[in-house]
């Protein structure tokens, strides 16, 4: 793409994959670790930009909202309880949490207020089993809502519980707080942008850097139990709006 661009001079962070590196100037970045939505604004920063205050301004479209409403209305979804949205799927398979620990939390958080599911329809079925070994089964709207329903599910959700996923991303662009499940993933660069707290894993767990496959079977999401989840999505839902929880490092 950057080749194709034609454009007399590229500029991108430094670091570049796929060969960008080989045809577009790179940006230094800070020395220290830092967010990967800072690395990019380094590069608007070295450009003469003005990148502070920093404002994501994420809306979900009107009819959105309209057809959320309507939806959980359907579902009969009282508004005197905390709307809890939970996207149980991560994209890639190595980022997923077991199963049955996503069904203890449904459960549990089933008495803090109305869980919603949502994801993909290919995520369906895994959802299903998920839902099913709550028992007291939340909402499951896995596959029936569009990108922008599902943005404006999490813009009313009191709680967002996710793995490393788009959807934790989406919350904290929108405001709502997030309980995020991370193993390999390092969260400094690609966390809960300014949330490290929202985060409950531990990627350091083997000592180095994860690679896609992994001969320890993803113990560092195996660490993670069902129980500091729970107790991080409490503290989420009776902490003042603008707080995030603690969380597990």
């Amino acid at each position: 793409m950057s080749l194709a661009s034609r454009a007399p001079l590229k500029i991108a962070r430094a670091g570049q994959r796929e060969g960008a590196h080989l045809v577009s100037r790179g940006i230094p970045l800070p020395a220290s670790a830092t967010h990967a939505v800072d690395e990019y604004l380094a590069v608007a920063r070295a450009l003469g930009a003005v990148v502070d205050p920093i404002d994501f301004a994420l809306k979900p479209p009107a009819d959105a909202r309209w057809s959320v409403t309507q939806l959980l209305e359907a579902q009969r979804v009282s508004s005197d309880r905390p709307l809890i949205v939970v996207s149980p799927s991560a994209a890639q398979r190595w980022k997923q949490w077991p199963e049955e620990r996503w069904s203890q939390v449904l459960l549990a958080l089933a008495d803090l207020g109305n869980v919603v599911v949502i994801g993909t329809s290919p995520q369906a079925q895994l959802h299903r089993r998920i839902v099913e070994g709550a028992r007291r089964r939340p909402i499951d709207l896995t596959g029936q809502t569009t990108l922008a329903e599902a943005m404006a599910l999490i813009e009313r959700a009191a709680l967002h519980v996710a793995p490393d996923t788009g959807t934790v991303h989406m919350a904290v662009a929108l405001g709502t707080p997030v309980v995020a499940i991370y193993g390999p993933t390092p969260v400094i660069r690609v966390g809960p942008y300014r949330q490290p707290e929202s985060v409950l894993g531990n990627a350091n767990l083997c000592g180095f850097g994860c690679p896609a496959y992994c001969v320890f079977g993803r113990r560092c999401l195996r660490a993670v139990a069902a129980a500091d989840v729970i107790a991080c999505a409490e503290e989420a839902l009776n902490k003042p709006v603008g707080q995030m929880p603690t969380g597990v490092p």
